[in-house]
């Protein structure tokens, strides 16, 4: 819960965007959907079909670097970020649930740092087509540099903690309830082999032990094809954290590389 260490650049940053942005996750919010699945019943291994694309009341939506994985269980659809199959996985939730689920994970539910921070939001989904895009984290959903960290510190934990910037004496951090220990475990094992054979491998190498993490590619934007940001968020032993790059495409392209020279630099 404690909060380390945040940084804005290149450059001087003239406003606190770690903290303060207001970003769509993209596939980062997969952690969320992938545990409400399994929280209501479906099982790690079951199969989830993962087409090119797929059309919802007329919205085409497609996969970020053009995954055709066919049927596959939820484990390899998380491992390969396929974004077709989580709106598949959406089919197991209510609309209601990702805000539900969402603020298991710390987002949304707002923070006492004693300076201004954004703690996410989850919007329940309007209709079918925002439900589909909320699934893998676009839509309406927001994060922070720091609530996508908070959201990695509590898989990485089984349970939400407040962050907390300034430590005073008596000060506990403040705690949600445990995330269902087994599922938990089953979230920690899929971002583990999202860095040993999905879409985070540039940090399979890092200095300081085994990473655990999670890929995003965040669209925004009019343009065609749209603009995206890149995410990793993951966790090393008791350390979790975001990497966010603005308009940097690809999480494993661009983030993960990022987070990999900053353990490394720690480790060092």
């Amino acid at each position: 819960g404690h909060v380390l260490a945040v940084a804005n650049g290149p450059g001087a940053a003239v406003q606190n965007f770690a903290m303060t942005g207001q970003y769509p996750p993209g596939s980062v919010f997969k952690i969320v959907t992938a545990y409400g699945a399994m929280d209501r019943g479906f099982g790690p291994d079951d199969p989830v079909d993962c087409p090119l694309t797929l059309e919802v009341n007329g919205r085409v939506f497609s996969n970020a670097e053009g995954e055709v994985l066919g049927t596959v269980g939820l484990r390899q659809a998380f491992v390969l970020s396929c974004n077709t199959a989580f709106i598949n996985l959406g089919d197991v939730l209510d609309a209601s649930d990702f805000a539900r689920y969402g603020a298991a994970f710390g987002l949304g539910v707002g923070y006492d740092l004693g300076t201004a921070a954004f703690s996410g939001s989850v919007p329940t989904p309007g209709g079918p087509v925002e439900k589909a895009a909320t699934a893998f984290g676009q839509g309406r959903v927001l994060t922070s540099p720091l609530s996508a960290a908070v959201l990695a510190a509590t898989a990485a934990s089984g349970r939400y903690r407040a962050p907390s910037l300034v430590i005073e004496p008596d000060r506990t951090v403040p705690a949600g309830e445990p995330l269902d220990p087994t599922l938990a475990g089953q979230l920690q094992q899929f971002m583990r082999q999202v860095v040993t054979g999905g879409t985070g491998t540039a940090v399979s190498g890092t200095a300081g032990g085994p990473v655990s993490g999670k890929t995003g590619t965040a669209e925004f934007g009019d343009a065609v094809p749209p603009a995206a940001h890149a995410w990793f968020v993951g966790f090393q032993n008791d350390l979790a954290f975001a990497v966010f790059v603005e308009g940097g495409e690809f999480g494993g392209a661009t983030a993960a590389p990022i987070a990999g020279d900053f353990l490394n630099r720690l480790a060092g």
